[in-house]
């Protein structure tokens, strides 16, 4: 727990991206928002896994699960664990649906959409991170 508190307060800027937007994206579903198509859901989808791949990497990293030694390696470990986020929110999106039919999942061209982003969003959150602190690790 210490090394997450850590990694998020090292990373300032990408902890505060993560924050304003799942705050944003949960003041929606109060709003009745959340189930329509919205530009915020487009933001999320692309900046959520942009920031979260990065930071989940850096932890994986350090807990020495993954041993990111160039650059490269570094950002291919947080594209894959950037859409992995995504693909778990999905499945949750799903379920909800299936569950209690709020209708989360628009379409399949919504979740292939969503998917897309996040796969366009972790690669240049990871290269912008790498860049911004290539230093740090």
């Amino acid at each position: 727990m210490k090394l997450i508190i850590d990694t998020l307060q090292q990373y300032k800027l990408y902890t505060f991206i993560i924050l304003a937007i799942v705050a944003l994206e949960l003041a929606r579903i109060p709003l009745g928002t959340f189930n329509g198509p919205s530009p915020m859901d487009v933001v999320a989808h692309f900046f959520i896994p942009a920031t979260v791949g990065p930071l989940l990497a850096v932890i994986v990293h350090e807990l020495r699960w993954v041993r990111a030694k160039t650059s490269t390696a570094f950002v291919l470990l947080a594209v894959l664990l950037g859409v992995f986020i995504e693909v778990l929110w999905e499945i949750v999106e799903f379920c909800v649906d299936l569950v209690f039919q709020l209708g989360w999942q628009l379409n399949n061209f919504d979740t292939m959409f969503d998917i897309t982003l996040s796969v366009i969003g972790s690669y240049l959150g990871a290269v912008i991170f790498t860049y911004l602190y290539k230093k740090r690790f």
